[in-house]
């Protein structure tokens, strides 16, 4: 068991033994679908607390290799279904959270070192005999050469770096790259949960067209944009304030390049719900 590499089934076990748990484990049967498959990069978006995290812990203790985790899913839903036995622990996992990398440097060059000398010295530990560099992807590529197993890479917080170097285009650049070459297209993956890239530029550029409504005032085109960003969240009610405030935030989350936006922002006799407060941007 490794720090990032087989990471174990602690964290799972913990959130099993709490107070309060929901049995998510549905999940697990979508995942098994899409092994070795075209679609196997998957998207696991929800909003802050709604289990992320939790999710990622659950799906490293089921396919992790280098643990027994039936007894674990014993109860859950997921033992009932038939690729249950077909996949539990058969697959190397890579488990990251990027903000602990983000957290520990000062700079994208240094977070991607970070990041890759820490999985490194896992896979080293594990297979010392086919780490013969300092590559990421080509110690990967001959791990898979020569054993024929694929890993399963779980990315938490996989967006932390775009809050953090939010104007910091260059550095936004390298980490996407990065990710680009570690994961795109490589055989030694299996399948990757983390967000889907497709659905995030198209969910950007339809919210940058949305200010861009906005600012020529063409009401009806705003109307749509905002009626389409409502249909995407399915626990949205009518005449609530917070349904209406976060269905603004989604639509125009692209807004957050031009603005600061603020809730319940204090007008004197009552609250805006939603301010948007212009930046000072050099052109």
């Amino acid at each position: 068991m490794g720090n990032y590499l087989n990471p174990g089934s602690t964290m799972f076990w913990g959130s099993l033994r709490s107070q309060i748990y929901i049995d998510k484990s549905g999940l697990i049967r979508q995942m098994n679908t899409l092994l070795y498959t075209e679609q196997r990069y998957v998207c696991v978006s929800r909003p802050r607390r709604f289990g992320k995290s939790m999710a990622a812990n659950m799906l490293a203790a089921y396919y992790d290799k280098e643990n027994d985790t039936k007894e674990l899913f014993a109860g859950l839903k997921i033992n009932k279904d038939t690729s249950f036995d077909e996949n539990i622990n058969k697959y190397d996992v890579i488990k990251i959270n990027m903000q602990e990398f983000l957290s520990a440097t000062q700079s994208m060059d240094d977070m991607l070192k970070l990041l890759q000398k820490r999985i490194l010295a896992d896979l080293r530990n594990k297979y010392p005999e086919f780490v013969t560099e300092e590559n990421l992807v080509f110690v990967m590529q001959d791990v898979f050469a020569k054993t024929n197993s694929p890993f399963i890479i779980l990315i938490d917080e996989w967006d932390c770096l775009f809050r953090e170097y939010e104007q910091d285009r260059d550095a936004q650049k390298k980490y996407l790259d990065f990710l680009r070459f570690w994961l795109k297209d490589k055989e030694y993956i299996n399948a990757i949960s983390t967000m889907d890239w497709h659905e995030v530029i198209r969910s950007v550029e339809n919210s940058r067209k949305l200010l861009e409504d906005l600012w020529n005032q063409d009401a009806e085109a705003v109307a749509k944009g905002s009626e389409c960003a409502h249909n995407e969240i399915s626990i949205l009610q009518y005449n609530n304030e917070n349904s209406l405030s976060c269905t603004i935030h989604l639509a125009f989350y692209f807004a957050r390049e031009y603005y600061t936006i603020i809730r319940e922002l204090p007008t004197g006799k009552g609250f805006a719900d939603v301010c948007f407060i212009p930046r000072n941007i050099a052109v």
